[in-house]
């Protein structure tokens, strides 16, 4: 089912309230897509919780730049736990949140019900996560499934629907969830295109331009959250222009005087888009990130170290 066949089950005819919440950048491009699928009868609210870099000045920024019509406020919280009260007092026909999975989020997930009764709760993709049952050990997992907490993304007893990019890789890792699953439509680069300067102003991300472009060819590494200074160290023999893009929950120095060094803020994929009008051909290095999920390109190679 997809996300406007989904929407006619809850929507009574009037104006609807649907509350986001985003702690990635990239969670942040799903939850425009979501939203612009949604129509123009919601009233949109965006909360931004945890530490990606920059969140807070983001979150800032968020509604001024009239990304897309309908948003209606953007807040910033360092917790789910600490910005429930208040997503709870938005009294939003829909709550759409990145995460069910684990006694934590269910006790959170719960708190929040219990202040917003009729809300109905909504998981949405959140990267490569979204498609494991492997989260959690077989006993761990057996535990967890006693309380009613999700064991997996989407299958909490407190979730109403999980919104994925890919329905049939959902139900192939995670079969007897076809009731709760409806699809996401546009992808994060999709929306990348449509909102491209506005992004960048969003994220404060300086697009590279010809000038920056030493050679034919670019590498593009992109950080686990921690350093790994040994790889780096082999990009120097590259004839390659090389940019080095920190992961937005990295701390730290990445710094290279060989390299350019990107701000840590924007999503990969808005960097991806950026570099393909500059160069040839793009080499991304990457620890397992969620980038190889969405970006799909005859000249975007992916190696993961």
């Amino acid at each position: 089912m997809t996300l406007s066949e989904g929407k006619t089950s809850t929507d009574g005819g009037g104006r609807r309230t649907c509350v986001f919440v985003a702690a990635t950048p990239l969670q942040i491009l799903f939850s425009l897509s979501i939203a612009h699928d949604l129509g123009p009868d919601v009233d949109k609210h965006m909360i931004m919780i945890g530490s990606f870099t920059n969140g807070e000045v983001i979150c800032d920024r968020f509604t001024a730049l009239s990304i897309s019509p309908g948003w209606k406020s953007a807040r910033y919280f360092p917790s789910f736990r600490l910005a429930s009260r208040y997503a709870a007092a938005l009294e939003g026909d829909e709550l759409f949140i990145g995460g069910d999975a684990g006694l934590k989020h269910c006790l959170y997930l719960l708190f929040f019900k219990l202040l917003s009764r009729n809300t109905r709760i909504n998981v949405y993709e959140e990267g490569v996560g979204t498609y494991r049952k492997d989260l959690y050990s077989s006993r761990k997992r057996a535990v967890i499934a006693l309380t009613g907490a999700g064991t997996h993304l989407g299958n909490s007893v407190l979730t109403s629907n999980v919104y994925v990019l890919r329905p049939d890789a959902y139900l192939s890792a995670l079969p007897g969830m076809e009731r709760k699953v409806r699809q996401i439509v546009h992808s994060p680069v999709d929306v990348i295109r449509r909102h491209l300067a506005s992004l960048c102003a969003l994220f404060s991300y300086p697009p590279l331009t010809g000038a920056d472009r030493k050679s034919a060819c670019c590498i593009l590494y992109l950080s686990s959250w921690s350093q790994d200074e040994a790889f780096i160290k082999t990009l120097t023999d590259s004839s390659d222009d090389v940019y080095l893009k920190p992961h937005p929950h990295f701390k730290g120095d990445l710094g290279h005087g060989s390299f350019h060094v990107l701000t840590g803020a924007p999503p990969a994929e808005l960097i991806l888009v950026n570099l393909l009008d500059i160069y040839d051909r793009v080499t991304v290095f990457h620890h397992g990130s969620s980038t190889e999920l969405y970006f799909s390109h005859e000249r975007v190679e992916f190696v993961r170290i």
